[in-house]
Order: C-alpha cells, then structure tokens, then sequence
C-alpha cells in the first residue's frame, strides 16, 4: 500500500508554490566583472563544490556519528545531573537528513536522594521522526513517535505519592491538579502519531497494598500539543490492554477533512457495563472530597479529540451513566450518602480540567451525618461551593451543573448505634438548576430544598438563586419548628428548651471567616415561639405563651434578634442564672444584638436554685429600645415591678446589652434586704435582716454605683435570735456607694431610736475594739472584716462618712465576767460620730455619746480609728452619783463586809487602746460606802480608804492584759489587800508616809509622870497628821502604869512631896513661933514702959522652944497609879484635841478600867494609841458636819 492509501484522515491535495520574487531576481542583468575576471570563474566554483562537500561531509559525519555518541555517553550524564534519572542506552541511531532517530534497548532508573536505584522503564524500539524546520523556528515538533515492547514499573507509596513523584510534579504548588497542563510548559511543542505496541505497565500499591497488572497495551494517539500544527496523515486513534486480566478495548472514529480543516477530530467510544468504580477512584488525577466506597456503573463513555481546537479543549469526554447502589462519604466521614440509583449525563474536559453535568438524578437518597451537627457536615463539603477564583476552592474541577434533582431522600444523624437513629428529615425535596463554580457563571442557578422534620412534623421550605460568590439564598419558611432549633439556628447553644414555632426570612449560606469554610446569613426573618420553656438542671426557669422576634438578621456570625416581645411571661431563677444570662449579650464567641425588648409578667429570684426567694416581683413591666447602638443612651427603658409583699420598684434610664451597662434612676419602696443587698454582698448579714427599705437615686453597672438617699424603716440588722443593731429608722443623707470604685460615702447616716446589746465576756473587756467589730461588720466589705489579724496592709476599699447620729437609742449591757453577770440598761442614748475614714487613719474619728446608765446620766468622749484592726483610741467616760447598789450581787461576790445601800459613785474613766501597750486609769469617788459592821477588819479597811466628806477615792491603774479583767476585780483586788493589812495592822495601810507610825504606836512618859516630853510631842503630831489624812479613822488612847517604875516614882515624888510639905509646914511654924517670941518680946517691952519706963526686973518665962515636924511615912495608894495612868491618856486627847486640833470625833479613851492600865512591874510609863474606824459613832453623819467629842467610856 502506498504512503497516500495509508492516511486515515483521507486524500490530502499537495499544491504546487508559487515562484517566489527571490528567485525572478536571478534572472536580472548582471554587472560587468571587474577585470580580474579575466582569469576565469571555473576554479573558484570548484573550491565552493569542494567547500560545500566538505562541509556536507562534517554535517553527516556528526549526524550519523557523534549525535548517537553523545547519546550514548553523554545525554545519560547530563539527565542524571538535572533531572535525577540513570539512562542507558544499548544503540542510537540518527540520520541527519531525514531528522530519524532509533534508540534500541532503553533503560531508565531512578535517582532519587537516599533511595535505592529503581528501574522504572525498559523499551526495546525508540523511534521518532523530528520536523526540521520547527526546530529552527525553536519549536519541537515529532511526526511520529513509535514506541515498542515498553516495560514500566510504577510504585504508588504509603502516602499516596510516587515513585516517579519527583520528576513529574514535586514542586508544584499544593493543592494544585495531578492532570499536566501542557500550556504552562517554556516551548511550544506537538508530538503526532503517537504508537506504544506490545507493552505493559505493573503498578504496585503500597498505600492500599494492591498491585494492578496493564499488559498488552497498543496505543495510537493522534496528536499531543500546545500549539496547532498538521502533519499530512494520522494515525487512527485506538488502546487496547489487558488490565488486571480483562480485556480493555477502546474504539475510535475519525472526522475526515484536509490538513487545514479544524474540524478534523477522533472519537472513542466505551460502553461500560457493571462497573465497580469504587476500585478505580483513588487514581483520578485530582482530588475529590468525597470517596466512592461502592458503586457499579453502566453506560457509555465517549472521549473526543479535536486537535486543532482551543487549548483544553482538544480532548473531551462525555458519558451517560446509571450508577446502582451508591455510596459515598465525604473525605472525613462527616456525611454519607446513599441512594439506590443514580443517572447523569455530561462531558469532562480533562486537560481544561471542568466538569460539565447535564442532569444529575438521585432517587430516595439516604444521607448521614457523622458530625457534631448537619453544620459541620455542610462545611466539610464547602469546598463544592466555592468558584476556582476562590483561595478556599478544594482541588476538584470546575463544575456547571444544569439540573440537578434528588427525590424522595431523608437525613439523618448517626448515634453510634446499631440501628441508628430514626430519619431526622423526611421526605426531601432538592432541585438545582444552571449551578457553576467557575468564575463569572452561575450566578442565575437557582435551587429550591423541602422537607419535613421526622420528630416534630416541621415541614421547611427553602428556595432561591446563587449569588455571585456561588452561595445559595432565598426565601426559608419553617413551621412548627421545635424551639431547640430555632435557638440553634440563632446562634444560642446548650439551651434546654421546648416549644415550638415558626420562622419566615431571607436564608443566605456564604464563605466564613478565618478556618471554617461555610457559615450561613439570615435577614429579615420573623420568628414566633409558642409554649416556650426553658430549663435549666430540669427547672423550668423561663417560660412564656408566645415569644415574637423582629426582623431577626445573622450575618458574619453576629445575630440581631431585633425586637423582642415577652407578653405574660414568667422568671424563675437564682442569681447565678441571670448574672449569666446579663452576660450572655457580651460574649465574644457568640456575638448577639437585641434592639428592643417588651417584657411583661413576673420574676422570681432565689439565691440557689430550690432556695428560699430573694426577689418576687409581680405586675412586671420592661421596656427597652436603641439597644443595640455602640454607647449608653439616655432614656431608653423604662422598669417597674410590685413585691408580693406590696413593695414598688420603678426606674426609667438609659441601658446597654453588650457590655451591659444601664445607668437609671431608681425609686424603690417597701422592698427587703434580701432584695437588695443579695446583688453585693456573699455575706448574709444584711441579707438575713429585715428592714423596709425606700430608695431615691441613680443607679450604674456595672460599677455598680448608687448615688441618692436612702431610709430603712423598722431595722433589723442581723439575725432574729442576736441581732446586731435595731433601729426604728436609719436615713442615709447623701450615700454615693460604688463597688467598682470599692468605696462608700455619705454625708450623714442617722439612726432613729437603736437598739443594741453589748455583752462582755472573757475575751473582750476593749470597747473600742468592740465597736470597732460592729462598725466594720456593718461597712465594710465581709472579706475585710474577719476576725482577728492586723491588717499588715489597708485594703483599697475607702470609706468616707462625714457623720453618723444616734438619737433616742436603748442598749441592754451584760457583762458575763463577773459573778453573776452584770445586766444593765442605758437609755436616751444619744451619738455623735463625725469623720469616720477608712483607710486613712489620721485624723481619727471623733465621738460622743450621752445616756442614762440605769436611769443615772453618763457621757462618752474621745477618738478612734474604728474601721481599723486593731483600732486605737482614746476613751473619757464620765458617770455622775453611779449607785453602786446596781453591783450590790457582784459586790458580794468579792466581800460581804460591805454596804452599798446608799452609796454613789463618780465614776471618771480613761482609756488609751494602743494594742499591748494599752493603758486605762479609773478614778472612782465614792459616798456612803459603809462597812456591814463596823470595828470590822473590813470596816477599818474601809475607814482607811475614806477621805474627807466620807468620800472613798479609788485611782485603779491597768496596763495590757489588766484591761480584758472587770474593774471590779481590780478594785477588791486593791480592798482585799487593805484588808489584810487592817487585819495586820491598820497602820500598813498608811502607805510609806506613815511608816514611823507602824514602828511603834506608843507614847512614853518618865515613870510617875504625865508630862509629854519633846518626843511624844513630836509623835502625837504624826498621829495628828495621820487622822487628818484618814477622817473616818479615830484613835483609841489608853494610858498606863507601872507599879515598880511608876510605884517607885511616885513614891519618890511622894516622899520628896512630904519632905517639901514637912519643910514648908516646919517654915510656917517656925515662922509663926518666931512671931510668937517677938510678940512676946514686945508685950513686954510694953509692959515695962508701962510701968514708968522703970524697968522692972522680973523673972522672965522662958519661951517655948521651937520642936520641928517631922515627915511622916508615905506610900503608893493604887489609886495613885490609877490617877497617872488617866492623866497619861487624858494628857494626850487634849494635846490632840486644843493643841493639834483633832476632831473630837476622832479620839476616843479606852474603856478598860484603870485597875486593868496598873500593870505590874513590866516597865510599862506609856499610853497606846490604837486605830479604830468612827463607822459606828452615830456623830459620824451629823447633819450640821461637825464632829463631837466622843468617848468609849461610859
């Protein structure tokens, strides 16, 4: 057969060229040679013939020789350095003329890194004929390429790459198509009449562990190119193999037409018959995200070439196909189909890389979700939506798809179960018409999907266009929508709710931000849910008849819930729960907005949920608008709401959803501490008070500032059974707390008519550090009040109040220290506490307080920083005509020598409470103290401790632990020690200063004497110093005698006496006996010269002589002794009484008789003074004051 019956393609007409102007210009006239001519033109001719042969030659020499050498030798190098392939030729073959070249026995292995060599093709024949003339216009063009007895070896590895990976396609970028696009390649390029006979290709499958045996392949391509370009003939398309031991057989058709004719083409033809496209569809060329895991295909494939049309389109493949028992998942198992039959029909252009789906049919398919939820499945499949244009485009082909219809099908979601769960949809409906994902079309697809909700009988309507990002939206309309769908849909998860509802608007799924793929937009929807509840730990805390919502929008993951109307709705939840809810609108994972709310019904809230109310409001009415905008607005909401109790809440302001925010002026009455102080305070202390509380101000949050005034009525605060304070009013003037700013200012806090107990007991006795525990307890935060510890550092928390005042107040005071326990009252207390800080400690706060102690007034005085712990102060107590009958029990429980009857206290008290350097000094100034019995230790006692004007001065001085002890155990402290000493000697008591006294009490005089010498002077001036320090002391003086010293004395003095009177009386009669003579001696000188002067001598009588007396004997009468002893006592009380002005009542004579004062011979020429109290001289407490004599001698 000639060259010309071989062509397939048909005749084909060779034309003559026409001449070209070239040549015609041969034909010109030719200018005379210049005259070196002459010598004749024949030589140089033949040096061009010989040049032209040898240069002829050299071209054939390395045509036929030195390109099979460089073949052979050196191409295998240069492959090995550049493209990492070991080449080896047996013989090349290459004639330089016709551009022929034969390769025979090729072998080619692999190079790659650290693996080993791998032979991966043998061939026995490589022949090919190479266009000249495209060569030299830089193009590669082949007429023909024959190819026989080729052996290939392909290894698929583990993950999924090849053997042959890295010549192909390693550095292509990822995500890219396995098909080669021949138009990317540096040159242009047309391989024709391709011919592969006697071959076969063995693929090992390492990542499925399968191996695929392709024998007997006879291959005849047409033409491979990227540019146009005819040769005269081509060969008829046609592959025939042997695949996996079943013959493979593709039948061509040719379009006849001459070289130049475009629409010359091929076609093969493939009728499929039950074939298992599951075995096959891990080797397409691209990546699907779905995997086909069975299926068998019946059809027919037909595959088109057009070589001379536009790139990609040169090969076509259509096909008509019925697929039976399908089933497919999505690459990660998130969704699973299966349908019993499947049709399409459509045309896959492999080397433009689109798919072209005609009709798509799927009747009764059964989809199942793997995920989480049908949203997550969605995304998976995302990449199915997004054009090529798209950065989020999976690597599949571009894809139009014109109808598209699925009948019949269900959804459901797979539980894990053997059986399943039952269909969550039913009876699906899903059309899709004129869809594309390639850039610039489909943008009029339209699609509409129906069905039902299995569960609750919802039946959904979705219906619309894409848009021109390739996302479906339109009209969605759900009815009897179960409410957990609806609050999904919005956006609100782990909600357990019930209800049902419906829901109208504009459905839109679009491309999300950051890594998920898919999202989905709703604008001007309406959503009604009736019957909703909503519960929580399986309480139903929310619930309402109907809820309406609108227009209702998401979009870019933000929901705008629009209007909300809430008509008789009811609440019903703890603190925690709607802190929660308040918060709900900031969270940024699930951003939402509300424009207006319109709630009516009633609230209940309880502190834990099952616990006791707080809030139980009825009548409740809120409404709200502008609430989505970016900051606070003014008056946008109005609040009220009635107690079950018949308290009122009302407050109109301005609120913001996210963050919250409201800022309202508020008008509260009649409400409870529950209900207020339970939003503050862990502490219960307010909150299991009681009190009516009324409210004016402005209110903030979340700093949760209120600024206004505030009152409480019928006030208790604490718990019932030991309340800490009672008030019959407190008004708070001028309040500005802030919990977010820690701090509390008022200006003045009055407290009408308080109530309080303060009970002492062995671990207190400080009332500066008990007032500061009431003060803190009551404002300052619980976490700052504890017990105990100093603060090593003061806690940001600032107090500021300019004054608090107590009016009318009533206290009951027990102090359980003493035995029994002290129990008084005080009354008409009035308080005045000004400047009261925290945590500034200068100035402290300054104070005082005024009452009625038992019905006896009392006042209170100093500072203190009371808000601190420990506190320090200084306290002035002040207590006027205090009867101490009040402690009359607990008097007695230290002595019972006592008598408080009538006695009164002046009571002064300083206190300086520093910690372990405290110090306080208590002067007491008491009256009418009396002992139970006088001439008593105890009354002596107390007779010592009595000043002037019967007034008992106590000075008690207790440092450190002292102070957390009683007064009263320090003061009979001090008494008990006098009492020993009066026991002892009343004089110990006398202190230092009268120490000589202690010594000796005795006054001595000279035996026989009375007389007070210098020192008994000296001495009875100390005992007159000594009483008048102690006037309710008295001494007793008792004088004494001694009947040797005394006895011998006086009878010395007697006898000397005698002697002296005995002289005397002899001196009178010898003066009285010489008057006698001289009388005589005159009588008769008178009686001479009366006789005439004559003297007369007579005898003369003599006279009488002078006879002496002499003393008589004397002694010692016990009388005598007796005498000296009262006149030693009697010389004393005078001395004391007119000399040292004692008070009479003061000095008093023994009442031993004076028989008892003669002692005998002891030595005794004394007097003793003894101490004595005066309590029972009935003088004492005269009324005119003055002291009478007083004696213990009847």
């Amino acid at each position: 057969m000639s060259e010309q019956s071989k062509d397939l393609f048909g005749s084909i007409t060779i034309k003559t060229a026409p001449p070209k102007k070239t040549k015609a210009a041969r034909h010109q006239p030719v200018k005379p040679p210049p005259p070196a001519a002459k010598r004749g033109g024949f030589g140089i001719s033949w040096k061009w013939i010989a040049a032209t042969a040898v240069a002829v030659g050299l071209y054939a020499a390395f045509g036929f020789f030195l390109v099979p050498y460089l073949i052979k030798n050196y191409l295998p190098g240069y492959l090995e350095k550049r493209i990492g392939i070991h080449t080896t030729v047996e013989q090349a073959r290459f004639n330089p003329f016709s551009f022929t070249l034969t390769l025979d026995n090729l072998a080619v292995n692999t190079l790659y890194n650290e693996r080993p060599a791998e032979r991966i093709l043998t061939l026995a024949s490589f022949h090919t004929d190479v266009d000249f003339i495209s060569l030299l216009r830089r193009d590669f063009v082949l007429r023909s390429l024959e190819i026989d007895s080729l052996d290939g070896a392909l290894t698929r590895l583990p993950d999924k790459s090849y053997n042959i990976s890295y010549l192909l396609g390693e550095r292509r970028t990822p995500g890219r198509s396995d098909i080669i696009d021949f138009a990317e390649l540096p040159f242009l390029f047309s391989i024709n009449n391709i011919r592969l006979t006697n071959s076969r290709l063995l693929i090992d499958d390492q990542s499925t562990g399968t191996s695929h045996r392709i024998e007997n392949i006879d291959l005849s391509l047409p033409v491979i190119s990227n540019f146009p370009f005819a040769v005269d003939s081509y060969i008829h398309p046609r592959f025939s193999a042997t695949i996996n031991g079943a013959p493979f057989v593709l039948t061509g058709e040719a379009v006849l037409g001459t070289a130049g004719q475009t629409e010359r083409g091929t076609q093969l033809s493939l009728d499929l018959d039950d074939f298992d496209i599951a075995l096959y569809m891990d080797y397409l060329p691209f990546t699907m995200p779905v995997t086909v895991t069975s299926g068998k295909v019946d059809g027919l494939v037909k595959l088109f070439f057009a070589p001379y049309q536009s790139q990609g389109e040169r090969v076509r493949v259509e096909f008509s196909l019925t697929i039976n028992d399908i089933d497919m998942q999505a690459a990660d198992r998130a969704l699973a189909l299966r349908t019993p039959q499947a049709t399409c029909e459509g045309t896959f252009h492999p080397f433009a890389k689109t798919l072209e789906l005609q009709s798509v049919l799927l009747r009764e398919p059964r989809i199942t979700g793997y995920s989480a939820d049908i949203k997550t499945a969605l995304t998976r499949l995302a990449p199915l939506f997004f054009k090529q244009d798209d950065e989020k485009h999976g690597a599949i082909p571009n894809m139009s798809v014109r109808l598209f219809i699925a009948d019949g099908g269900s959804y459901q979601q797979h539980s894990g179960e053997e059986n399943g769960r039952p269909p969550l949809l039913t009876d699906l409906q899903v059309s899709l018409r004129d869809f594309s994902n390639q850039p610039g079309q489909g943008e009029n697809g339209s699609f509409r999907i129906s069905g039902t909700h299995e569960a609750s009988d919802a039946r959904f309507t979705w219906q619309g266009n894409f848009n021109e990002t390739n996302m479906p939206g339109g009209n969605l309309q759900v009815t009897d929508i179960p409410a957990a769908t609806v609050a999904g849909l919005l956006g609100i998860a782990g909600l357990d709710v019930s209800g049902s509802g419906d829901l109208t608007g504009l459905f839109v799924l679009m491309g999300a931000e950051n890594d998920r793929l898919l999202d989905y937009g709703l604008t001007n929807a309406a959503v009604t849910v009736r019957d909703l509840r909503i519960k929580h730990d399986d309480q139903v805390w929310f619930s309402t008849p109907n809820l309406r919502s609108e227009p209702v929008s998401r979009l870019n993951g933000v929901v705008d819930l629009g209007n909300v109307f809430l008509a008789n709705s009811t609440v019903s939840t703890n603190r925690d729960t709607l802190l929660r809810i308040s918060q709900f609108f900031a969270d940024p994972t699930e951003r939402h907005i509300i424009h207006g709310l319109d709630f009516s019904g009633s609230i209940t809230i309880a502190e834990t949920a099952g616990g006791p109310s707080l809030v139980d409001l009825r009548e409740v009415s809120f409404q709200a608008n502008r609430l989505a905008l970016q900051e606070l607005q003014q008056d946008n909401f109005a609040f009220s709401a009635r107690t079950t109790a018949g308290g009122t809440i009302k407050a109109t302001g301005g609120v913001h959803i996210a963050p919250m925010q409201i800022g309202a002026n508020v008008s509260v009455a009649e409400f409870k501490p529950a209900h207020v102080f339970s939003w503050f305070e862990a502490d219960d202390l307010f909150v299991s008070s009681e009190a009516t509380i009324f409210a004016d101000g402005y209110f903030q949050y979340p700093q949760q500032d209120f600024q206004g005034e505030v009152q409480a009525r019928e006030v208790r605060i604490g718990s019932e059974e030991s309340p800490l304070l009672i008030a019959q009013t407190v008004q708070l003037s001028g309040l500005n707390w802030s919990r977010s700013r820690r701090s509390l200012r008022a200006n003045v806090i009055t407290i009408e008519e308080p109530r309080f107990s303060w009970q002492l007991d062995q671990e207190s006795g400080n009332p500066v550090a008990d007032a500061s525990s009431v003060l803190r307890s009551l404002l300052l935060p619980a976490t700052l009040t504890g017990p105990g510890q100093p603060e090593s550092t003061p806690s940001p928390f600032l107090v500021e109040i300019a004054q608090i005042l107590c009016n009318s107040g009533f206290m009951t005071y027990r102090d359980t220290r003493l035995t029994p326990p002290v129990e008084l009252t005080v009354a008409k207390i009035n308080a005045q506490l000004r400047g009261l800080r925290y945590p500034s400690i200068e100035p402290p706060a300054e104070f005082n307080v005024s009452g009625e102690l038992a019905g006896y007034p009392f006042a209170v005085e100093g500072s203190a920083t009371f808000l601190h712990a420990p506190p320090v102060g200084d306290v002035t107590l002040s207590i006027a005509n205090l009867p101490l009958a009040l402690l009359d029990a607990q008097i007695s429980s230290f002595t019972k020598d006592l008598n408080t009857s009538d006695a009164v206290a002046v009571v002064n008290h300083q206190a300086r409470w520093r910690g372990d350097n405290s110090a306080a000094t208590t002067r007491l100034r008491i009256t009418g103290l009396r002992p139970a019995q006088p001439n008593t230790s105890a009354a002596l006692a107390l007779a010592m401790l009595t000043g002037e004007n019967n007034e008992l001065a106590v000075t008690i001085t207790r440092t450190g632990e002292q102070l957390t002890r009683p007064l009263l155990d320090e003061a009979f402290s001090d008494f008990n020690t006098a009492l020993v000493k009066a026991s002892i000697d009343p004089l110990l008591m006398a202190g230092q200063e009268f120490s000589d006294l202690v010594e000796n009490p005795t006054i001595t005089f000279a035996p026989g004497s009375f007389v007070l010498d210098e020192h008994a002077v000296s001495r009875l001036g100390r005992f007159a110093e000594f009483l008048a320090a102690h006037p309710m002391i008295k001494v007793r003086i008792a004088g004494y005698a001694d009947d040797a010293a005394d006895g011998s004395a006086l009878l010395a003095q007697l006898t000397s006496q005698e002697e002296e009177r005995v002289a005397a009386e002899n001196e009178q009669r010898l003066r009285q006996w010489q008057q006698r003579q001289e009388l005589e001696r005159v009588r008769r000188e008178l009686d001479s010269n009366s006789t005439g002067g004559a003297v007369e001598e007579q005898d003369i009588p003599p006279l009488d002589d002078f006879a002496p007396l002499l003393p008589r004997v004397v002694e010692v009468q016990p009388d005598m002794l007796e005498s000296l002893a009262d006149q030693r006592e009697a010389e004393i009380y005078r001395y004391l009484n007119s000399d040292l002005n004692v008070p009479a009542g003061q000095l008093t004579i023994t009442d031993e008789s004076a028989a008892e004062r003669v002692l005998e011979d002891n030595g005794r020429t004394t007097a003793d003074i003894t101490i004595a109290d005066r309590f029972g001289d009935e003088q004492t407490n005269n009324a005119d004051g003055q002291d009478v004599p007083s004696t213990d001698k009847g």
